[in-house]
């Protein structure tokens, strides 16, 4: 029964999908950016919330008043969706297209592995950090279930710091994928770091950092994906964006558990701070790309 239930809890986590481009169709293409921004914004706040609410309602009313909570949540956003309004599209831009050409048009979408696969990678050191090893190596400094709740409170406030400035402010194409990388590889430094900190107030700096860092390339990722594709193509695009960085939530702890195992603890944190230089040399591919593209326009224009 709990393995049917986190079933149908990932097929709800699927619907994040069709959220994600409902959303985008409210604005404008140039203002996809700050949509996305605003969309994640919401989703790290309520887990936020939950992680700091969970452990006070175990502790409260038993383990199974956050499922209560739960049902109860859910109930409340089903009676929300009756009110989403669909933005209704031109006829002439919508195609009807055989599932071989989806998947063909997809895949030949310039860039968008690139970007999936940051997204991929931030969401596996995501999973293995904070959502994943981080409590267990806290542990093992000293640090106990109530301080716990500090070191999350270091994470996500400043996690949702770009979010909020995403949000809010539209910057240009190059800027972002450039504050992309030097977001990742200020996170590898940060997870280097892990296996120094002696204490909550160390390892709180440091996760604060990681935060900021991650928190900046998610939307980025997201708002790039977003404006890829024209509406025919739109919701298989981002499907398949969402679906590909989904094996990172999967992929990033499985490896991480097989390196503690063998090795230690704190060579998981090494092992993430290599995959972010990965994501970073990724995000620089991407900028070659961009320029190669840029410079491409400007000698066909002369």
């Amino acid at each position: 029964m709990v393995l049917i239930g986190r079933l149908l809890s990932g097929v709800t986590a699927a619907m994040w999908v069709m959220a994600t481009i409902l959303y985008a169709q409210y604005v404008h293409q140039d203002q996809a950016g700050k949509a996305m921004g605003a969309m994640q914004l919401f989703t790290v706040l309520p887990q936020f919330a939950s992680m700091l609410t969970a452990g006070l309602l175990v502790e409260s009313f038993g383990w199974l008043s956050p499922f209560w909570v739960g049902v109860v949540v859910s109930i409340i956003g089903l009676v929300l969706s009756l009110f989403v309004k669909v933005v209704d599209h031109d006829a002439t831009q919508v195609q009807t297209l055989q599932a071989h050409e989806y998947i063909t048009r997809t895949l030949k979408t310039k860039s968008l592995l690139p970007l999936a696969t940051i997204a991929l990678i931030t969401h596996g050191v995501m999973f293995i950090s904070i959502f994943g090893f981080t409590p267990n190596y806290a542990a093992t400094l000293g640090i106990n279930e109530q301080q716990m709740v500090l070191l999350m409170t270091a994470f996500f406030p400043t996690s949702c710091t770009f979010l909020i400035n995403g949000s809010y402010h539209t910057t240009h194409k190059k800027s972002r994928v450039n504050h992309c990388m030097s977001s990742l590889f200020l996170s590898a430094i940060a997870f280097l770091t892990v296996p120094l900190s002696t204490g909550l107030v160390s390892i709180s700096i440091i996760h604060a950092i990681i935060g900021l860092a991650l928190g900046f390339v998610l939307p980025i990722c997201l708002s790039q994906a977003a404006t890829l594709a024209p509406p025919s193509m739109k919701t298989t695009i981002m499907g398949f964006y969402q679906s590909y960085y989904a094996a990172g939530i999967f992929l990033g702890p499985w490896l991480a558990g097989l390196i503690a195992e063998h090795y230690s603890l704190p060579a998981v944190f090494v092992f993430a701070s290599f995959t972010a230089v990965v994501g970073g040399i990724l995000t620089i591919y991407l900028i070659v790309q961009s320029n190669k593209t840029r410079d491409s326009i400007e000698s066909r224009e002369c």
